[in-house]
């Protein structure tokens, strides 16, 4: 891990100076975990959220000074629940992470705990609710796999009132079905139910409209790692994810990590040399 400590660096001179950051890299023993969900934590809240890129590294930036703790969800990992730590105002801090196998060994017998199974998870969070009412357009693994998209962006292809953008990995809402006029008109993105990406966010040229400048759907998430897909161009958008004030419409991702989620176990988030 620490082989990538230097291009975390490079990272924090490139970021705002005026912010709090935490930056680090997910890997599981040696291999670097590329596209896992990496949370920032305050109490019982999600403060903020971001993927690691193809490299595992990841940098969020905190709302302000406070006590937080990093929550890591990757296919195929338990979930790693970091210790709480403190970030000072425009302070830095480094986290690395380590995710192990969701699957253990104990004497040569595999141990699952906690398990359950995808279609579980998805009814838990509205999945088929929401789909049974017809107000998006709803893929399971199956229907995805049917499609045999070679990345995420590529089902957007076929969903009338989306536009794909593969040189950015990213998707936007053709004008025509947007309240908000303009061509740059961004989804939000909401990941396992984390929102990733937000309207209001500055996206350049003076849009005003919503971008993450470190997020890229195909490099953060491989189409093998999604479960389901939750798409609205702009009616049906659940009110927990924005609702009518989502003018771009959303996006809603469910990986198959977080659908066939274990118990965390010991999986840990630890500060470098711990």
């Amino acid at each position: 891990m620490r082989r990538l400590l230097p291009a975390l660096a490079v990272l924090l001179l490139c970021a705002d100076a005026s912010a709090q950051r935490v930056v680090g890299v997910v890997t599981s023993g040696d291999a670097a975990v590329p596209g896992a969900t990496v949370r920032l934590v305050s109490g019982a809240d999600t403060v903020a959220a971001t993927a690691a890129d193809a490299d595992g590294r990841f940098l969020i930036r905190a709302p302000g000074a406070g006590r937080y703790r990093l929550v890591v969800t990757a296919v195929g990992y338990g979930p790693a629940t970091g210790e709480p730590f403190a970030l000072s105002a425009d302070a830095s801090q480094v986290v690395d992470v380590d995710l192990r196998p969701a699957v253990g060994d104990l004497g040569g017998v595999a141990v699952e705990a906690g398990r359950r199974t995808p279609a579980q998870t998805l009814n838990g969070v509205g999945f088929y609710e929401r789909r049974d009412r017809g107000m998006g357009r709803f893929f399971d693994r199956r229907q995805i796999e049917d499609r045999r998209p070679r990345k995420l962006t590529d089902l957007f292809a076929v969903l009338p009132g989306f536009v794909p953008l593969p040189q950015e990995g990213d998707v936007r809402i053709s004008s025509i079905n947007s309240i908000v006029r303009g061509t740059n008109c961004r989804p939000t993105i909401v990941v396992d139910g984390t929102v990733l990406r937000s309207f209001g966010d500055p996206i350049g040229s003076g849009s005003g409209l919503p971008t993450n400048p470190l997020f890229n759907l195909d490099a953060a998430l491989g189409i093998d790692q999604v479960e389901a897909v939750e798409a609205y161009a702009h009616n049906g958008i659940p009110a927990q994810y924005g609702g009518t004030m989502s003018p771009c419409g959303a996006v809603l991702i469910w990986t198959r990590s977080y659908a066939e989620a274990a118990d965390p176990g010991d999986s840990v988030a630890r500060p470098p040399g711990q």
